[in-house]
């Protein structure tokens, strides 16, 4: 599903009174491409998927298992944003993507600003990590320094070139969009499975084919 500009705009006036002025702490990934936060308050999740299909952000009222699946971008994330405290979610630059804004405390207990963007485009979606400064902490897709928008360390966040982003679609019920979100949570589960089992899968089937070999032999 595509956002317009509207859409985008209603699901975050939709959803910001339930995750702003709240704790995001615990982050994991679930799978190699959805991140899992634990969300203070009544509703105890927050979600963020990169999907190639549907890049999307909710929130679930049910803890999963909490096996994170390792990563380096999560590592940064649980040094550079421990149980931050979420200050505003707003659109950036009118298109598809969207900065949370924290305020953590650092290791000298005192507070700092931070911003997580994501950028909800589908088959390349990405989750970028600032300081309050806007200066690139981690990427989950980082790249390269030769691309348009390298999201390297240290270098400064730079948003994406505003491209046509229609103002008029159908009807749009936030909602509805969160139903929907949460009803692909079956296939979440699955991919979890091939993302952490996967190698062990793969590992099986070769030694069954090999083993229907010597059978035949």
């Amino acid at each position: 599903m595509t956002f317009t500009a509207q859409d985008l705009q209603s699901y975050i006036a939709y959803l910001s009174p339930r995750v702003v002025n709240h704790h995001l702490s615990r982050p994991y990934f679930y799978t190699a491409n959805t991140l899992f936060f634990h969300l203070s308050g009544k509703e105890n999740r927050f979600v963020i998927s990169l999907d190639d299909q549907m890049p999307r952000f909710y929130v679930a009222e049910e803890d999963l298992d909490e096996r994170t699946i390792k990563s380096k971008f999560l590592d940064v994330l649980e040094k550079e944003l421990a149980n931050g405290y979420v200050t505003g979610i707003e659109e950036v630059n009118g298109d598809r993507a969207v900065r949370f804004s924290f305020t953590i405390i650092n290791g000298v207990y005192k507070e700092e600003g931070r911003s997580l963007y994501f950028e909800m485009l589908p088959h390349h979606a990405n989750l970028i990590l600032t300081d309050a400064l806007d200066t690139i902490l981690a990427a989950y897709r980082p790249g390269e320094m030769e691309d348009e928008r390298p999201m390297l360390k240290g270098l400064k966040y730079l948003p994406m070139a505003k491209k046509d982003f229609a103002l008029q679609a159908t009807p749009f019920d936030p909602k509805a969009y969160e139903a929907l979100c949460r009803s692909k949570e079956n296939e979440i589960a699955a991919r979890r499975k091939k993302d952490r089992f996967g190698y062990l899968f793969e590992a099986l089937k070769k030694k069954s084919k090999l083993l229907e070999r010597k059978l035949s032999a």
